[in-house]
């Protein structure tokens, strides 16, 4: 039964990391803009945002069980109430589909760049895999990027480390070099892009975390433990390449990909491999937001579901090639982290003053 268990927690922590470690984790992208660009105070808020989120992350699975939130619109409508919720709730599956667009457009720059393959092929690739996975459910979903998660994460760990310890610029170096370069970043404050980040993080996973507790049949002990464990690995190893991305700053300002430069810059073959990881890490983030537009139209085992999911999958093709990956991506998160805000706000109030009880036979 132990070993049950551990198995259990294991497969739903992967797949929570590797929702976590998309396609902003494994560019680079997220942590060079909201934390290297700090420099060590980069890292007091990495810990202030995984605090956050983790938080309001278990927020959310606890209550969709304890009052039967089976919906991303219940949990808005729960939290928010009936105008507000339905605006957030409007505003998320908006939000879901355009970064399930940029994800495939995402993928196609990298298999152009680093597999000589076209970009429309490319794209046509990442949206074929995401349709079988959609295809498969949210369950199923969940046993596919549960086994990449930890990969992606041990890659990313293992380039982060070599280039740390040769590091071009050096952590004191680099750290006197942020202060002195006007880097891209979404604030001018450490503690507030720590906020926005939270924001984000925590209006993109809600769908996520809604599906996972409303169809997974584990116990919702089991569903909070892989929360915390994913948590704090994501954390730990977004540190550690934070400090890289400080001992290397002079050659990575500007970089689109800062991971995979910094992978090819220790081998090219390190960095051929860690192209593939990347495309594994946009695929364990598209999936699951394909899967959260398809389910509000049409839930799991129905006759529409199928057709949905096509739908959904072609349409966030065709999203794909409006622009770059690297521009709309900040873009739309910049939007999502002060939209997030009239989310969070909400949940601490209904959390910590109106506090709600569960039916007892909840």
């Amino acid at each position: 039964m132990e070993r049950k268990n551990f198995l259990t927690v294991f497969i739903l922590s992967g797949a929570y990391l590797a929702y976590l470690a998309g396609s902003g984790f494994g560019s680079g992208q997220e942590m060079m803009q909201y934390f290297t660009s700090f420099g060590y105070a980069g890292i007091m808020g990495i810990l202030v945002s995984a605090v956050l989120w983790g938080s309001y992350a278990t927020f959310i699975v606890k209550d969709s069980r304890d009052f039967g939130l089976t919906s991303l619109r219940q949990v808005y409508l729960f939290y928010c109430g009936k105008y507000l919720g339905n605006a957030l709730f409007g505003f998320s599956l908006a939000y879901l589909f355009c970064m399930a667009s940029l994800m495939i457009a995402g993928a196609g720059a990298a298999f152009a760049q680093y597999f000589n393959i076209g970009n429309e092929i490319g794209r046509i690739i990442m949206t074929v895999m995401v349709l079988v996975t959609g295809l498969l459910g949210m369950r199923k979903t969940v046993d596919v990027i549960g086994s990449l998660g930890p990969c992606i994460i041990v890659f990313v760990v293992l380039i982060a480390a070599i280039a740390l310890t040769n590091g071009a610029t050096g952590l004191e170096a680099g750290n006197e070099y942020v202060k002195s370069h006007n880097l891209l970043k979404p604030s001018e404050n450490w503690l507030w892009a720590a906020v926005m980040y939270f924001s984000y993080c925590i209006l993109f996973q809600a769908a996520y975390l809604s599906g996972v507790a409303s169809t997974n049949p584990a116990t919702t002990r089991q569903l909070v433990q892989s929360v915390v464990i994913g948590a704090v690995i994501y954390v730990l190893a977004s540190i550690l390449m934070m400090l890289a991305f400080i001992a290397n700053i002079s050659i990575l300002e500007g970089i689109e990909v800062p991971n995979l430069y910094l992978g090819g810059m220790i081998n090219p073959f390190l960095g051929a491999i860690y192209g593939i990881i990347l495309l594994a890490a946009l695929y364990t983030t598209t999936a699951p937001l394909v899967w959260s537009v398809t389910n509000v139209f049409a839930a799991e085992k129905t006759k529409a579901y199928p057709w949905v999911v096509v739908a959904v999958s072609v349409l966030a093709y065709f999203g794909s090639g409006f622009s770059s990956f690297s521009v709309l991506v900040n873009l739309v998160t910049t939007v999502a982290a002060y939209v997030g805000i009239l989310y969070i706000v909400p949940v601490f109030y209904i959390k910590f003053v109106k506090k709600p009880k569960p039916a007892e036979n909840a």
